[in-house]
């Protein structure tokens, strides 16, 4: 199939690509010594520092904009100019929120975060609790789990199925906080800590090799590659498709417990959770909706799951979390109104990486014959 943007998809991922979550790193050292203190109780809130590189940044922001000038003096159809220039507009927001972090101005950080991955409702952390009640109540006891090993056997097989191991492989690893995707690595990367049922196993395999890397595959085939990496905006939708995915296998609804914990940091409710109270959460959440017996693996997903959620501030401002992960739960909201209604979009719903509900999107997989 013949690509219309090839030259600038080149450009763009070359010098430009990037996602937010990949420079909120800190410190191992750091975050390991503010962990001893922290489950020591000598500390309530750990302090959070980063090494975000500030030429790198400053080099994709100048790149973006000059991918900018370059589209504008281009005989390009608009509807693909457009396309690239709410994406261009999306990674300068991304910069602002990295150059939040680096002047340590958590306010503004949460405000720039709000205008990239939303807020929780009211209405929606009602139903997310609601959803939760139902599945402690429903907990199965002492089911058999699956370690890291034994997940990614799991999902070197279903790589096999899709015929995707070419290109792609599975990685156990020390350095991530959840099974996670890498485009740039072409690897699924496994926590060496993680532990699952089988049945979750299979869940999370569909939620990632069934969505996330079939909608990038698909993309690649396209007429247009930015469907490979991402339209504007279109990760509430790709995390939604990939939950209710998840969820119709397992039954479970891994996303509530970020979705409520976001809402108490955040203040969306009356009743505001600290660090601790968010960690506390997370050790009981992680015991019942994963199953887990072992205090030290409670602790350490609870440690990762809380520290995501504040990741991008210095830890010390009351109600300001970084909102990404709310994306998950709002997101299978949307598609699950979607699907509800039957529409003729959800057939090619999996055409590459992009917002089924969103009318711009729609229009340009219309014109691109999708």
């Amino acid at each position: 199939m013949n690509k219309l943007d090839t030259e600038w998809f080149k450009f763009y991922t070359t010098h430009c690509s990037f996602d937010d979550i990949d420079y909120l790193k800190i410190d191992p050292k750091t975050l390991a010594r503010e962990k001893e203190k922290f489950l020591k109780g000598e500390i309530d809130v750990p302090t959070l520092s980063y090494d975000i590189p500030k030429e790198e940044i400053s080099h994709k922001k100048a790149s973006l904009s000059s991918l900018q000038e370059t589209i504008t003096r281009s005989n390009q159809p608009e509807i693909i100019q457009q396309a690239y220039g709410r994406k261009i507009n999306e990674q300068l927001l991304k910069i602002e929120l990295l150059e939040k972090t680096l002047t340590k101005d958590d306010s503004g950080f949460f405000e720039t975060s709000k205008k990239l991955y939303g807020i929780p409702t009211k209405d929606s952390v009602k139903q997310a609790q609601t959803l939760l009640n139902k599945e402690y109540a429903d907990e199965v006891s002492s089911p058999e789990m699956l370690g890291a090993q034994e997940i990614k056997k799991y999902m070197d097989t279903a790589l096999e199925k899709a015929e995707m191991t070419k290109e792609w492989r599975t990685e156990i690893t020390k350095n991530k906080l959840v099974v996670s995707v890498s485009y740039a690595d072409k690897k699924i990367f496994i926590p060496e800590n993680r532990e699952m049922t089988a049945l979750q196993t299979k869940a999370l395999s569909e939620h990632e090799i069934g969505i996330h890397l079939t909608r990038h595959f698909n993309g690649l085939k396209s007429n247009l590659l930015l469907l490979s990496s991402g339209l504007d905006n279109y990760l509430e939708a790709e995390e939604g498709l990939a939950t209710k995915a998840q969820a119709d296998i397992d039954g479970k609804h891994p996303s509530v417990g970020g979705y409520i914990a976001i809402a108490h940091a955040a203040e969306v409710v009356a009743d505001q959770w600290s660090f601790r109270g968010i960690y506390d959460f997370m050790c009981d959440y992680r015991k019942h909706m994963y199953h887990l017996k072992n205090e030290d693996s409670i602790q350490e997903q609870a440690w990762t799951r809380t520290i995501r959620l504040f990741r991008g501030t210095t830890g010390q401002t009351p109600g300001t979390c970084f909102t990404r992960d709310a994306l998950y739960f709002s997101g299978y909201l949307k598609i699950e109104n979607f699907l509800r209604e039957e529409t003729k979009e959800a057939q090619r719903a999996l055409k590459g990486k992009y917002d089924p509900t969103n009318p711009e999107h729609v229009a340009l997989l219309d014109y691109l014959g999708l």
